[in-house]
């Protein structure tokens, strides 16, 4: 699907129509082979490149193609604002700035609330296609910061309750947030690098625009916030995933030790049993004669084991 805005008094507006001398900015979701020939067509770009950003293995990245005077950034962008620890942390989206100056967006999932992110961008005076790939990035870079700030309250919850895992599989969730966790951040890292590429290739035109500069020094300074504190929660959850290990093998001496602790008060009755042989008048048994004896030997086996167990609780060994 293929959409089209243009810039009117300095704000963004949907375009009826796809006729490239009218329109600043070509959207593309989940574009079919024909559309991506059409715009590779339309706007000189090469069609290798609009491919890649539909590889969801393609690493965020900077590219200027000098023959055809193109910019090309490929960045990670969120898949879903819900942390979906199954599925890839980010998502590849290609943004081109053609030398004419029109602004081509790739990505194969749709970011959520677009228009209302396309109304958010109209707060603010978006004077040429510079400011409007500005904000672009920016929109990418807050909806990363949303998804990182609720790695931020899962890894709060987890802390709460990982002291509490017994069971095996409970295991999974740490491990895959953690994963999780990992691509995310190296795709923060990606995209800073990305984003920085792009202003050093462009630094002239930034710095003789104070207002865009000023824009676009916002987008460089977020960016490097959202990759530092996701490093910190990397490094944070990663001394949780080293303490889980340690509450799963205390977990596991505890249950031996319970098991030994019972083996042993379960052995008292046992070894008094043997050493008698009950080879004593029982109840309802055909020897007949005095039970007194076996209700003693019954007592003192029962009285020896509630003393053990008594004993083991004191010393916190059950």
């Amino acid at each position: 699907m293929i959409r089209c805005y243009f810039l009117e008094n300095n704000k963004v507006k949907p375009s009826p129509e796809f006729n490239v001398d009218k329109i600043t900015w070509c959207d593309a979701l989940e574009p079919t082979d024909d559309e991506l020939i059409t715009i590779s067509q339309k706007f000189n770009i090469n069609i290798e490149d609009l491919q890649d950003c539909l590889d969801q293995s393609e690493r965020p990245r900077f590219n200027y193609d000098y023959k055809l005077k193109n910019n090309f950034l490929l960045l990670r962008a969120i898949q879903s604002f819900d942390i979906d620890v199954t599925k890839r942390a980010t998502t590849p989206v290609g943004i081109f700035f053609t030398n004419q100056q029109k602004i081509v967006t790739i990505h194969s999932t749709l970011a959520q609330n677009f228009n209302d992110e396309i109304d958010g961008m109209n707060r603010h005076s978006i004077e040429n296609s510079w400011f409007l790939i500005t904000e672009i990035i920016h929109v990418l870079i807050k909806q990363l910061d949303q998804v990182a700030q609720r790695i931020a309250t899962t890894i709060l919850d987890l802390q709460d309750t990982i002291l509490k895992y017994r069971k095996t599989k409970e295991v999974k969730q740490p491990f895959q947030l953690n994963s999780f966790l990992i691509f995310f951040n190296t795709s923060m890292l990606g995209n800073n690098n990305t984003i920085k590429s792009f202003y050093a290739r462009h630094k002239h035109i930034f710095e003789t625009d104070i207002p865009l500069l000023e824009s676009f020094d916002d987008v460089m300074t977020d960016i490097d916030q959202v990759y530092n504190y996701t490093s910190i929660y990397r490094d944070q959850f990663s001394n949780i995933i080293d303490g889980l290990a340690s509450v799963i093998n205390n977990n596991l001496s505890n249950v031996m030790k319970v098991v030994g602790s019972i083996s042993l008060i379960l052995m008292i009755p046992t070894l008094i049993a043997s050493v008698y042989g009950m080879n004593v008048g029982l109840p309802g048994g055909v020897t007949g004669g005095d039970h007194v004896t076996f209700y003693i030997i019954l007592l003192l086996s029962f009285g020896l084991s509630l003393a053990s167990w008594y004993y083991f609780r004191k010393r916190n060994w059950l």
